[in-house]
């Protein structure tokens, strides 16, 4: 196989080397490469210490299109602005970094050029290859040589599908996913993951000793010119950094704000675990028109945003006779008992045809918009015009969005190309679009197409199948949650209840306390918050629910004041005058203290939420108190948090 581009290898210094050295704008991050007889490496130092040491940089193809490279120039550049987002942690990010860029020949032919560009933020790096000329119009990318040798062995903490995120512990694993998050490296939290993912494979990390990371990506047939996603290395001083970091977003194109207007982050309610819940008054909840108007009636009430409708409203998602077009029956009894391990007769009784336009007219008449299921069967039998048909049917029907499901795409290239395609097919027709069951990880495209509201990045607590426990979650937010917003489905309220026999599609019981499940919402999620309760369990205690209510996805301000991989969490996010801060601890339980320095001067109202007595994510998970206190910016609050619960905070 022929080396692409630079083949970049560790060599020893000599006469024929270039150096090229780069700071972040406040000093402490240095990037240095070198290029030696037309090879490339790089090192990465941090308030002068080094944490990798020379890393090989690199690309093959299946052609030798690109031979060793000589050195042209190079340039620097700056930048400093400050931009508003649609929906964000914050109403403007900052976007500061210094930027090199070194232009390359083939010193064979020069028709054969490159840049390497790095930009250097305060909080990291990014880096990536751009092709500029072939001579081929085409070029088959089939590895990158990318890699990292960090100066102390690697632990660290990589996704894992719908399960807890794996790690520490990494000598038995060889294949990671990203963001790849390294909590305590020499003092430092650092994540390698990609930013602006566009027509190329997403990116896996492969061990390559005790120490040494390298990129893996599955082949990627490319158009010249081609610019490679941009491979970041994030580095701040705690997990809580990592996640409020805009690095990877600042990575992206912008959007242009106007036309977006129309995209509104918030809250919606779903049914899907819902389906046979038993209320006291007797209603029964099913996958038909009725409940959906009570959902309606419901966020009316409450000024929630959306309803989401899941799966099956047009039919058996997995017959490929069913078609959004022409909706039919729910699915059919016998399917869905096996299913959900329901009783066929039960379930028949709960099911009906829905009428989507006259749904979503019910929802405009109570200021409610509908986010519609759909799955990628739809594309997949009758391709992408179809799809488009039926994205503008919904449009036309006046849908706000849609949840996207199982899109099971085998090649990573083509999977990242329909993902696009979606988004920008969906920003079109005015559609948000949430993405569930395995999608390709956040890159940061928000920032360009802020309709990509969210993503079931990880595994959503709503079908019970492999609920989160509260490590679980505690590892989640801070290994996926560091790529972007992840449609969690988080905030149950009505948990001893909230049993397989009633439920269709409940699989086991939920490990949390009912505080602990309103912090999770404000902790995990931004963009879109999606809500899978009754609308009784949330009267019921509408003073915690006031809490949630707040978790509209679009926030001024955010800190995270604790951040414990696995063990802990508080997050404190600020929306006008108003703070809202929650707590979230392990099955350990915890002594925590919450400092209210961000507070402005004066005396503040604390409205303050917190687990019951002999509370605990296996007992008495329901119960919980609520209490007034005066506080300042100098007040610290103590608690002691019972294993798997919370604390809420409303501060005004």
């Amino acid at each position: 196989m022929n080396r692409f581009l630079i083949l970049l290898i560790l060599l020893p210094c000599t006469l024929q080397a270039k150096r090229f050295s780069i700071k972040s704008p406040d000093k402490t991050i240095q990037l240095t490469l070198e290029l030696t007889n037309g090879h490339l490496s790089y090192k990465l130092t941090k308030d002068n210490r080094l944490l990798i040491d020379h890393s090989g940089l690199g690309i093959n193809t299946t052609k030798a299109d690109f031979k060793t490279f000589k050195y042209v120039k190079h340039s620097t550049q700056s930048e400093n602005k400050t931009w508003q987002p649609v929906w964000e942690q914050f109403n403007e990010i900052n976007n500061h970094y210094n930027q090199l860029s070194i232009h390359l020949s083939d010193r064979s032919d020069k028709k054969n050029q490159m840049c390497f560009r790095v930009r250097v933020f305060n909080d990291g790096i990014g880096f990536r290859y751009e092709l500029l000329n072939a001579n081929r119009k085409t070029v088959k990318i089939t590895n990158e040589t990318t890699e990292y040798a960090f100066t102390a062995p690697v632990a660290g903490y990589s996704p894992n599908g719908e399960s807890i995120p794996i790690g520490p512990n990494l000598r038995s694993i060889e294949r990671l996913k990203t963001p790849f998050v390294m909590d305590n490296h020499l003092g430092y939290a650092i994540a390698i993951h990609e930013a602006d993912l566009v027509n190329y494979s997403y990116m896996n990390l492969h061990k390559k000793a005790s120490n040494r990371l390298a990129i893996g990506i599955s082949p990627s047939t490319v158009s010249i010119p081609f610019k490679t996603p941009w491979r970041t290395i994030q580095v701040t001083k705690d997990l809580g950094q990592l996640v409020t970091s805009s690095l990877i977003l600042n990575l992206n194109p912008p959007c242009n704000r106007s036309n977006f207007s129309w995209v509104k982050s918030g809250m919606a309610t779903n049914e899907c675990r819902l389906w046979g819940a038993k209320l006291e008054n007797g209603f029964r909840y099913g996958k038909n028109q009725e409940t959906f108007k009570r959902l309606i009636e419901f966020a009316q009430s409450n000024r929630l945003e959306y309803i989401m409708v899941d799966s099956g409203w047009y039919g058996n998602q997995w017959d490929k006779e069913s078609d959004p077009l022409t909706p039919r029956q729910m699915n059919d009894s016998k399917t869905a008992a096996s299913f959900y391990h329901g009783d066929a007769k039960e379930i028949d009784k709960l099911r009906g045809i829905i009428d989507m336009p006259a749904l979503i007219d019910y929802g405009k008449a109570h200021s409610v918009g509908v986010i519609i299921y759909t799955n990628d069967l739809l594309r997949r039998n009758h391709g992408m015009a179809y799809l488009e048909k039926v994205f503008a049917t919904y449009q036309k029907w006046g849908a706000k969005g849609i949840k996207y499901g199982f899109m099971r795409e085998k090649d990573p290239q083509k999977k990242v190309q329909i993902t696009r395609s979606i988004i920008q097919l969906c920003a079109k027709y005015h559609l948000l679009v949430n993405f569930h069951d395995g999608p390709v990880h956040p890159t940061g495209e928000r920032r360009t197409y802020p309709n990509i509201i969210t993503r079931e990045f990880g595994h959503a607590q709503f079908d019970g199948a492999k609920t989160f426990t509260a490590s679980g979650f505690l590892r989640t937010i801070f290994v996926n949650g560091v790529a972007g917003p992840i449609d969690y489905m988080n905030g149950f309220f009505d948990i001893e209840s909230n049993a397989v026999k009633d439920r269709f599609q409940v699989r086991e019981q939920l490990q949390s306390t009912v505080v602990a499940e309103a912090a999770r919402t404000l902790i995990g999620s931004y963009g879109l918050t999606v809500l899978s309760d009754h609308d009784a369990a949330y009267n019921k205690k509408a003073d915690l629910f006031q809490f949630i209510k707040a978790c509209k996805g679009n926030w001024d301000e955010t800190i995270v004041l604790e951040a414990q991989m696995g063990r802990l969490a508080t997050f404190a996010r600020r929306e006008d005058n108003k703070w809202y801060i929650a707590s979230h601890v392990s099955e350990a339980g915890a002594h925590i203290t919450i400092p209210l320095h961000f507070l402005s001067d004066g005396k503040h109202h604390a409205t303050i939420f917190t687990d019951g007595n002999r509370t605990s994510f296996i007992r008495n998970r329901e119960k919980y108190k609520a209490k007034k206190q005066t506080v300042t910016p100098q007040t610290e609050l103590q608690f002691k948090v019972p294993p798997g619960g919370g604390v809420c905070i409303i501060i005004d």
